[in-house]
């Protein structure tokens, strides 16, 4: 399949996902513990692209040829802080607003985004020599787990 339309295809999946989510549930949810997660992941991902910097990221997996491997900050418990973000505020928008659809929409997100990130992986392996060993040391997605 031709690499840029992988990498469009992954995000545009991403993004209606999200937008779904959004559009179809309650943004703020009425729960604490639901509330929590979307507090934790925001800040988590305020965090990473604060780390990798503003514009010097990609919703794309393509690596830019002059990116930096980050091993710093959240890059040191997972390599994808800002995925772990994104599924972690949508699954609070999920649980603190429930149902089957909305589930399924959020395991279809969940989906792309493993599928997206090994993608990704592979590009950034072409891209990093050191990122092997950054790969043994780290976890993907969620800190000493997986």
């Amino acid at each position: 399949m031709n690499h840029q339309i992988k990498s469009y295809g992954f995000v545009v999946v991403q993004f209606g996902c999200i937008l779904f989510l959004l559009a179809t549930g309650r943004v703020w949810p009425d729960a604490w513990g639901p509330r929590l997660a979307l507090v934790v992941g925001g800040a988590l991902g305020l965090y990473a692209v604060g780390v990798m910097r503003l514009g010097r990221f990609n919703v794309r997996p393509d690596v830019r040829p002059d990116a930096e491997l980050r091993v710093s900050g959240p890059y040191r418990r997972v390599r994808h802080p800002m995925y772990t973000s994104v599924l972690l505020t949508t699954l609070a928008l999920v649980w603190g607003d429930f149902s089957l659809v909305r589930l399924g929409v959020w395991a279809l997100l969940a989906l792309d985004l493993i599928l997206k990130v090994r993608y990704e992986e592979h590009l950034l392996s072409e891209q990093f020599e050191a990122y092997a060993a950054y790969r043994r040391r780290t976890k993907r997605l969620i800190p000493w787990v997986y």
